[in-house]
Parts: structure tokens; C-alpha cells; sequence
């Protein structure tokens, strides 16, 4: 589907703009649900044992944070900020992963 064809079935023009950026934040939710995904799934195949039940028991506890913390954070913070500390936060996990694989390889 072009914009276009989402600008003409969307609506009134004072509101494409917005609508366009929810269509965008929903694609990027799915993307992001498929990545999550892929990983459990590929953790399913290489690691089974990496699935077990403090796994599961951790899971909902850390949904509940998210919604308690995080959400209310990142809804205060607004767009810019809440990109740079994603940013911030992607980079720093990175680094603490490539240091922990160099340092205990």
C-alpha cells in the first residue's frame, strides 16, 4: 500500500500526519515482535534448556515493571528523549555484551 493509498483512505488531511506516525509506530511494534520471536524461537533450537521456568516466572515480573516504570518514563519523556536513551541504552548492552565475550571467551 503507497501513501496514497493510505493518505486517501485515512481521512481528513489535519489528520494524516498523525495517523501516518501511528501507522509507522504499529509496523515498527510488529518488527520488533517478530524479532522477539525469532530469538526465542532460535534460543528454542540451539539452547532448550535456556527455557526454563525462572524464565518464565521472570517474564511477567518484567512486563509489570515495563508498565510501571518504563511506560510511565518514556510517555513523560517525550519522542526525542525517549529515542536518545533507547539509543543510549542499545549501545551501552552492546558494549557489556562484546566485553563479557572478549573478557570470558
Amino acid at each position: 500500500m503507497s501513501k496514497t493509498t493510505i493518505v486517501a483512505t485515512i481521512g481528513p488531511a489535519s489528520n494524516t500526519a498523525e495517523t501516518l506516525l501511528a501507522l509507522h509506530r504499529a509496523a515498527i511494534s510488529r518488527y520488533y515482535l517478530l524479532f522477539g520471536t525469532i530469538q526465542l524461537g532460535t534460543l528454542a533450537l540451539l539452547r532448550p534448556a535456556a527455557l526454563d521456568v525462572r524464565g518464565a516466572v521472570m517474564a511477567p515480573i518484567a512486563v509489570a515493571i515495563y508498565f510501571a516504570v518504563g511506560n510511565v518514563l518514556f510517555a513523560r519523556a517525550g519522542a526525542p528523549l525517549s529515542e536518545r536513551a533507547m539509543t543510549a541504552f542499545i549501545g551501552v548492552y552492546g558494549a557489556v555484551v562484546l566485553a563479557k565475550t572478549l573478557v570470558f571467551a
